[in-house]
């Protein structure tokens, strides 16, 4: 059978929970490939993650008759969109059986998933890795109108291996934020966030889920003086979401042979998991610095370490727009990192959100990618 033939046949319907098992039977199957090789476990509900991250979502499976070979999301939620507070829409979780790659299937179910953003929706976002050549060649052929696209700057995502921090910092200290720092706390995520692109409602995600963070622990603050200066959560989202390693391939020894040297010289680092395992990672989910203060990001990211060192967490992990402080602030560290380009798509009779938007770059939470 010819990928012509093949490609005649393929239809694009909305999954539903009962096509749970399918979904994660694709989903298994494609491992994301690099230094090692890596898959994102869904089981044993694979709707648990995005029920986490999003307001709402839509699926739509890629079919090959009644064979399921695909699927792609539409995230909705709710934040900034340059002139105002409305809900947006991201577009990813796109995943395709080896089988079924190179036959322009991909470019065809994104515009599939743009035509189901209702018509209220009037911003996107989608995100393409850097190196990732096929999600490339479907951001360039894909059909836009009657929208448009345009890239927003680009995201750096970086990897931090979990470790004792040596010393504290007695300049900048940090500590496990408690009730008391609920309002200082919200104020300053507000302000690190305001008139970014897709920044979420200041009420919404600077109160209730800092207030959540804050109840499980999974936030600290730095403080001068009686001021709280910087604030940062995290979460694991290994419930829903698990990396598990599939192999590790040659080039990984040289970070392999380093992270066993670390953990030799007793930096309450965890052993790296051996295939079939999952890589724990802690997601940087909200950071506020006051007067973007490289010092403060330093003490913060030190501050989470601490918490998490010697709880079997093998990255801390957090995303930013290029030339952030806080990336900055990350100078000197063992790091791994990869970068993307971030697209935001608008409808006919919409401004242009980035022009519109003040010379902030956009919000992008490293959660829902």
């Amino acid at each position: 059978m010819t990928a012509a033939e093949v490609a005649r046949r393929i239809s694009f319907r909305p999954v539903a929970l009962s096509s749970a098992g399918d979904l994660l039977a694709v989903n298994r199957a494609c491992p994301i490939e690099a230094d090692f090789t890596f898959r994102f476990d869904r089981d044993p509900d694979f709707f648990a993650w995005p029920r986490a991250v999003f307001d709402a979502h839509d699926y739509l499976g890629v079919h090959d008759g009644d064979r399921l070979v695909g699927y792609g999301l539409v995230g909705y939620r709710s934040g900034w969109t340059g002139c105002g507070w409305a809900r947006w829409a991201y577009i990813g979780d796109l995943r395709l059986l080896p089988a079924y790659r190179g036959q322009g299937i991909g470019r065809r179910v994104v515009a599939a998933l743009i035509e189901r953003v209702p018509p209220d929706v009037c911003l996107a976002c989608f995100v393409v890795k850097h190196g990732n050549a096929p999600a490339e060649g479907v951001r360039r052929r894909v059909r836009l109108e009657p929208q448009h696209a345009r890239g927003a700057g680009v995201l750096d995502v970086v990897s931090l291996p979990v470790r004792a921090p040596r010393g504290a910092s007695r300049a900048i200290p940090t500590r496990p934020a408690g009730a008391d720092d609920l309002a200082a706390g919200a104020a300053l995520l507000h302000r690190a966030r305001e008139g970014r692109l897709f920044a979420p409602l200041p009420g919404a995600d600077g109160g209730e889920r800092f207030r959540g963070d804050v109840e499980s622990g999974r936030a600290v603050v730095a403080t001068r003086g009686d001021r709280i200066v910087g604030v940062m959560t995290w979460r694991d989202f290994g419930d829903v979401r698990r990396a598990t390693i599939v192999r590790y391939s040659t080039r990984s020894w040289p970070l392999r042979a380093a992270w066993a040297l670390a953990r030799r010289a007793g930096a309450r680092i965890a052993a790296l998991p051996e295939p079939g395992s999952p890589l724990r990672a802690a997601t940087v989910t909200h950071v506020g610095v006051e007067d973007d203060d490289p010092a403060v990001a330093r003490a913060l990211v030190d501050g989470v370490m601490r918490r998490l060192a010697g709880g079997g967490v093998h990255l801390l992990q957090l995303a930013e727009m290029r030339g952030a402080p806080i990336l900055a602030s990350l100078g000197g560290r063992c790091r791994w990192s990869f970068r993307s380009d971030v697209w935001v798509g608008w409808r006919d009779g919409t401004r242009d959100p980035i022009a519109d938007a003040p010379a902030r770059q956009p919000f992008v939470d490293l959660a829902m990618i």
